[in-house]
């Protein structure tokens, strides 16, 4: 935590910018609580570079605004076992989860990912520690963008529910890129773009689309959903 680290307590207000840590560039929060803060222009070499939230840790009503990861994952966030509630991520950068990663048995919801960037995982990277927990849901994604997959949202594990997704940009599902034991039900994705395959939402053969409103994606292959079955 180059700005804090909070430890079973919770701060509220608070404003951390321009730090520097390994893990957490500006705030390192374990079975804590963050909430109405402001986290801007930090950097971690690998997990967390504006946040690592760890141990049921609660981060809510938060703006997480250009933070980096170097080496890693979680731009803007790390959320490993713990919830995030109605935070703002803009302009955050990581090889994997530009916006915000979610691992283990997470929460994300209500949050809003946009202009994020990463290699995979624009706006987000979910990886649940095994398909039955770990959920997004009512989140929305717009204008991230990658340089391999996911432009939106990738889910290598786990479930994301009631999420708009539009203008995303990845070439390999724009959208949303459903790896094996992931699965999406009650979203909306319009307008994202695939240079390759899957502009709506690339789909791995044991991932699964559920209820879903998919239109005016565009892809070289697959403009709304590419199957690889």
């Amino acid at each position: 935590g180059g700005g804090a680290f909070v430890y079973r307590c919770g701060v509220q207000g608070g404003y951390f910018a321009g730090n520097t840590s390994s893990w957490g560039g500006g705030v390192y929060a374990w079975t804590a609580s963050i909430r109405d803060g402001s986290i801007s222009n930090n950097q971690a070499d690998s997990f967390g570079g504006g946040l690592y939230a760890r141990s049921s840790s609660t981060i809510s009503n938060c703006q997480v605004r250009g933070n980096l990861a170097w080496n890693a994952v979680g731009g803007g966030a790390y959320c490993e076992s713990s919830s995030i509630f109605g935070c703002s991520f803009q302009l955050n950068m990581a090889p994997v989860g530009g916006g915000a990663a979610g691992y283990g048995d997470y929460l994300i919801e209500s949050n809003v990912f946009v202009r994020n960037q990463a290699h995979i995982g624009g706006g987000l990277f979910l990886n649940a520690a095994n398909p039955s927990v770990g959920t997004a849901r009512c989140c929305y994604a717009g204008g991230n963008a990658v340089d391999n997959s996911g432009g939106g949202i990738y889910v290598m594990t786990g479930t994301v529910e009631n999420c708009v997704v539009v203008t995303n940009i990845g070439p390999w599902g724009g959208g949303v890129y459903l790896n094996n034991n992931s699965r999406m039900q009650s979203c909306t994705l319009v307008g994202n773009l695939a240079s390759s395959n899957g502009g709506g939402v690339f789909c791995l053969a044991n991932g699964s689309v559920w209820n879903s409103i998919i239109y005016s994606n565009l892809a070289a292959r697959g403009d709304n959903i590419y199957t690889d079955a």
